[in-house]
């Protein structure tokens, strides 16, 4: 190879015909190069008399391209930082090691999912394998069941409810079991101290009695005055309990009236229905010119309900 020679003056030495290594071409010489600088080299002429420097320039990608990085460098000028939102989490695994984005446990939150229909669920209503969708209810008393192989909102049919006829039977004996023991009150002295009470008798001569509208009068000689019942409907407010106050308005009726109420004997498709059937108690409270009627069930109950109750001075 040649050497490398910056001219100088005209009047140097040296052979026109050997092979010079120039940084610039020269007329004077006849089997001059020039040095060029390739990718990631570069020179510095200092010029006569001085030091021409080679050295490696910085190589690799540009310093200005849009880099995603972990965090912000210094020497780069359009690079990005990566971040995770909501639901997710990063983890940097270091120098020549993976980074990783995962879904925590329990980082799908609520405000996460996707929107759904009104008075729905999300699931999947066929029963196979696929993406979910809304399941949504209808109407009032709905409920969630599985019918005909697919999952949805509707009415529970009897038939798939486990020994319904024999756990309803068992509970009509039940209830029937818990009235063995009502007992019928006239200011403290029990008129039917045990047993199953089927029937009211007014006994003693002269005993008679007729029915008005919705009154039933029951005469007994001898007596002070006429023992009088009275038929009416009370309506026990919802929503149900299992205690119920209702006052009836009575204007014959004084704070130191005796009230003895009964339930009203009614046609099976009249109001008294079986769904009262668990009561335990009714009692009568007299106020001045009023009634208020305390009754107790098993279960909670509202709604109307026939009885009789006499007053007496």
């Amino acid at each position: 190879m040649g050497q490398v020679y910056v001219p100088g003056s005209a009047g140097g030495g040296g052979d026109p015909n050997a092979s010079y290594l120039l940084a610039g071409l020269s007329a004077t010489l006849a089997n001059d190069r020039v040095l060029t600088a390739g990718a990631n080299i570069a020179f510095v002429d200092g010029g006569p008399g001085a030091a021409f420097t080679i050295s490696a320039s910085a190589g690799g990608a540009p310093v200005n391209a849009t880099y995603v990085c972990i965090a912000l460098d210094a020497t780069l000028t359009n690079e990005r930082a990566l971040a995770v939102g909501a639901g997710l989490q990063l983890v940097d695994g270091g120098a020549n090691a993976n980074v990783t984005l995962s879904v925590p446990a329990n980082g799908i939150t609520d405000a996460l999912v996707r929107q759904s229909a009104g008075v729905s669920v999300i699931g999947r209503a066929a029963n196979s394998v696929g993406n979910v969708a809304d399941i949504a209810a209808a109407a009032n008393g709905d409920v969630l069941r599985m019918e005909g192989g697919a999952l949805g909102f509707g009415a529970i049919p009897e038939a798939s409810v486990t020994n319904l006829v024999a756990d309803l039977a068992a509970l009509t004996a039940s209830v029937a079991s818990k009235q063995t023991n009502i007992q019928f009150e006239d200011e403290g002295a029990n008129l039917g101290a045990s047993g199953t009470v089927t029937e009211v008798d007014f006994t003693g001569a002269g005993v008679t009695a007729s029915r008005a509208a919705n009154k039933v009068t029951v005469n007994v000689s001898g007596a002070a005055g006429a023992f009088t019942a009275t038929a009416v409907t009370i309506n026990m407010p919802y929503p149900a309990k299992t205690t119920q106050r209702v006052n009836v308005v009575d204007a014959a009726v004084t704070a130191t009236s005796k009230i003895v109420p009964v339930v009203a004997g009614v046609a099976e498709t009249a109001i008294n229905t079986s769904d009262f059937n668990d009561l335990e108690s009714l009692v009568g409270f007299p106020l001045a010119g009023s009634i208020d009627f305390i009754l107790s069930f098993i279960r909670p109950n509202a709604g109307p309900l026939a009885i009789n109750y006499a007053v007496s001075a």
